[in-house]
């Protein structure tokens, strides 16, 4: 049985906790887990994280499994989608379905704003690309830049509401 709700910015640590063991259990050998760590440290900085949630740029959904956190998504707003940055999930919550079901909350938030869109940022598509095709997203183009300051490149796919 699992229970999705809005995370907060008492959540931050959770959050990041499920990020360190999703990333570095499916996305690194052994040899890069220090340089992924550095990296991670970056993108789920307490105070960076903090400021996106408290200033409602970023929204989190944390899935919990019981009571234990099992996974979260976080999103934010664009004039005309919503726009997923991250998604994770437990390796041990993997067959579950609750990649899914976090991504069809999101579309369901997205439609009940009367948005027809809904956008996600995909690192890497040789691991992911054929599962989101399942879930009725599309490939928009090839990359875009995260940031100007991050020259790591993100895949852009897209699902129509």
């Amino acid at each position: 049985m699992y229970k999705i709700r809005q995370a907060t910015s008492n959540d931050i640590l959770v959050l990041r906790s499920i990020a360190e063991r999703s990333w570095l259990n499916g996305h690194f050998s052994s040899d890069t887990k220090q340089s992924a760590l550095l990296l991670l440290d970056s993108f789920f900085a307490v105070e960076k994280i903090s400021g996106l949630i408290n200033d409602g740029v970023q929204f989190s959904l944390l899935l919990e499994q019981g009571l234990d956190p099992a996974g979260f998504v976080s999103w934010s707003r664009t004039p005309v989608a919503l726009v997923i940055h991250q998604i994770y999930c437990l390796p041990a919550t993997q067959g579950r379905g609750y990649v899914k079901i976090l991504i069809n909350e999101v579309a369901r938030i997205a439609r009940s704003e009367g948005r027809h869109t809904l956008d996600m940022k995909v690192a890497s598509l040789d691991l992911q690309r054929h599962f989101y095709e399942s879930l009725g997203f599309r490939l928009v183009n090839g990359e875009i830049q995260t940031t100007e300051t991050d020259p790591a490149k993100d895949h852009l796919m897209r699902r129509d509401l």
